[in-house]
């Protein structure tokens, strides 16, 4: 009975380890020349000329947005108009990695985006998505929105007329010119397709478990 009760919290922890990488977009961060902001390059052509990746991040959802304030200033708070702003805006984002030069604080002005997954795509169906400034979304490869240029912050629907069925998507977003970043849509990620535990995440909860197994043993045999 002591061994039971001390297994199964063991259990429950394993399964949040591994339940905690469940996360089914990952996302790449480059910060841009001004003139390769200004329009969301083409699939396969990102990120252009002089381009720098800055971070690196997976997220459960497509749900960020910031505004640049004067007052503000570079302290990486959620909203602000910063890496560690946006991408902790709305909670979405986890495993940030920031890259080269980059910090939590440098100003995202001048940035690009790319969302990778998977998602149901059902034919007929309307999506939308509030974007500043440009978004280009492909599902396949194929071209189902193409919004690049800068703007306030927009409502944009689609319909999507393509074959019914889950596939890849990839969903490129410019920032450019200050004011504010959105990029907020309802597609939703497919939940059968979240990557991979790492193996170093289900060796540390292998560890856990087998450790406690050990001193649940020590603890029944005394």
């Amino acid at each position: 009975m002591k061994v039971t009760r001390l297994i199964v919290p063991l259990v429950v922890l394993l399964s949040s380890a591994v339940l905690a990488q469940a996360d089914y977009i990952t996302g790449i961060a480059w910060d841009v020349p001004q003139t390769t902001a200004i329009l969301t390059p083409t699939l396969g052509n990102q990120p252009g000329p002089g381009a720098t990746e800055i971070a690196t991040f997976t997220a459960s959802a497509i749900n960020f947005s910031a505004t640049y304030n004067y007052n503000v200033g570079f302290t990486g708070a959620p909203g602000t108009y910063t890496l560690a702003g946006f991408l902790n805006s709305n909670g979405a984002a986890s495993n940030i990695t920031y890259l080269n030069y980059a910090s939590p604080v440098l100003f995202i002005n001048n940035t690009l985006w790319e969302f990778t997954g998977s998602a149901l795509f059902t034919n007929g169906q309307t999506y939308s998505v509030t974007h500043d400034d440009g978004v280009n979304l492909y599902v396949n490869g194929i071209a189902v929105l193409l919004d690049g240029d800068p703007t306030s912050p927009v409502l944009n629907s689609f319909t999507y007329t393509g074959p019914t069925g889950v596939f890849n998507f990839d969903f490129l977003y410019t920032q450019c010119c200050l004011g504010t970043a959105d990029f907020i849509t309802d597609l939703v990620p497919d939940l059968t397709s979240a990557p991979e535990p790492s193996s170093a995440s289900l060796f540390l909860a292998a560890a856990v478990l087998a450790g406690g197994l050990y001193q649940a043993r020590r603890r029944f045999a005394r």
